[in-house]
């Protein structure tokens, strides 16, 4: 009788052994496809927000740009301008006052130069 319930016992925590031993496999292995896939959810969305705020700071320094185009033109308007040394440093004081505003808080403003531009004739 021992031996045939010790045969029984032995088998039975074998039997479990090895089942335990495949729950835990087949849940590793589904744990890892879980996590796979989050991975690449996370990435796609972090991905797609960098790409946003890129297009945003793009789009937002050329808008400043062109505003900072349109003043000069609005002071200097090329149908009355006369090319010369007057219109050169019209345009350099326009273009230095727009300069100085786009300068960082805390920069020297001494280390941008700006250059006087040259008439081809």
């Amino acid at each position: 009788m021992y031996k045939k319930t010790r045969k029984f016992l032995w088998f039975s925590f074998s039997g479990l052994i090895i089942l335990c031993i495949t729950i835990f496999i087949l849940l590793g292995m589904y744990m890892t496809e879980k996590s796979e896939e989050a991975l690449q959810e996370i990435g796609a969305i972090y991905m797609e927000e960098v790409s946003n705020q890129l297009k945003e700071k793009f789009e937002a320094i050329t808008a400043l740009r062109i505003s900072q185009v349109e003043g000069i033109i609005r002071r200097t308007p090329p149908e009355t301008a006369v090319y010369g040394e007057e219109l050169l440093e019209e345009l350099s004081l326009s273009a230095g006052v727009r300069l100085k505003r786009a300068i960082p808080y805390g920069s020297s403003p001494a280390r941008i130069k700006t250059k006087k531009a040259r008439l081809p004739w």
